[in-house]
């Protein structure tokens, strides 16, 4: 049986992808089985025939070719396994860079989310700190400092003291027009020693008349100097009171403002804190999940 022969250069062309090269060591083992199933046959057939026989020449003549076919195969068979393997090699090559180019880029997709949060939060950061301020500001404009309302409080005790003055003048004016030796008791006073020369019956009741009109006359006076006083007496208590309340509510208006504006401040900077401590939760929260959706690809 007569055997073709092998070509003598199998690879004419640089060296094939792996699928390709893996396809042609299989296909080269298989032919080398089939070499290898022929000799078997041929040392069987040699083995049952006679040495003598024509036969016996043409069984080794066979044989010859099958077994330099064979050596022929396995050298190419050795070529093909070293090709197949530098192909691997190169895929495996190209996979890890590839991989490695992935683990890059999953880095840099990381690292730049996690700057991308932190510039979010430091823009937030500082828009409420600007805000803010503004709202502090406006709210300082809007509401006047105790710098500015103590001089018109002062103003205002000073205004009360001069009237307290005023008052307490116009009572002792007062107080000295209602006494003893006023014109009208002098009149009476004076009419009374001139008619008490010669007293009759009716002088008596004209100066009787007389006394009751004085008495009552004064009565009216004391009445009118007790009135006054006791205006006087609320005045200067209603005074007392209103400077001790203007005092009072300066410090006090003061006081207010300065805990009005301390309260905002905190609230300010809790709702800072809270807008930090939320961001800082959403970064947290944020990278591992950024971490588990691009470390699995």
């Amino acid at each position: 049986m007569a055997l073709k022969a092998p070509n003598p250069s199998p690879w004419p062309h640089p060296p094939p992808a792996t699928g390709l090269a893996q396809q042609d060591r299989r296909e080269k083992q298989s032919e080398i089985r089939l070499v290898q199933n022929k000799l078997k046959e041929i040392h069987s057939e040699l083995d049952r025939t006679l040495r003598g026989e024509d036969k016996y020449l043409r069984l080794i003549t066979e044989e010859h070719a099958a077994i330099k076919k064979e050596r022929e195969m396995m050298n190419i068979y050795e070529e093909l396994e070293t090709r197949e393997r530098e192909a691997f090699n190169v895929l495996s090559n190209k996979v890890r860079v590839s991989h490695e180019r992935e683990r890059e880029r999953e880095e840099r997709t990381k690292y730049w989310s996690l700057i991308g949060s932190l510039f979010g939060a430091l823009l937030g950061i500082l828009g409420t700190t600007i805000a803010t301020e503004l709202r502090m500001k406006h709210i300082r404009e809007m509401i006047p400092s105790g710098q500015e309302i103590k001089p018109l409080l002062d103003e205002m005790v000073q205004m009360v003291r001069g009237s307290q003055g005023q008052v307490s003048e116009f009572l002792e004016n007062l107080t000295k027009m209602f006494k003893l030796e006023s014109p009208m008791l002098l009149n009476s006073k004076n009419k009374f020693n001139e008619n008490n020369v010669d007293i009759t019956e009716n002088d008596f009741i004209k100066i009787l008349g007389g006394l009751k009109e004085q008495n009552s006359a004064l009565s009216d006076q004391m009445n009118e100097l007790k009135r006054l006083l006791n205006l006087e007496r609320i005045i200067i208590s209603d005074n007392e009171e209103n400077k001790q309340n203007f005092v009072f509510i300066g410090d006090s208006m003061e006081a207010m403002l300065q805990q009005t504006e301390r309260n905002i401040e905190s609230k300010m900077k809790l709702q800072t804190l809270a807008f930090v401590v939320g961001s800082y939760a959403v970064i947290a929260i944020t990278l591992p999940l950024f971490y588990y959706l691009f470390g699995n690809r």
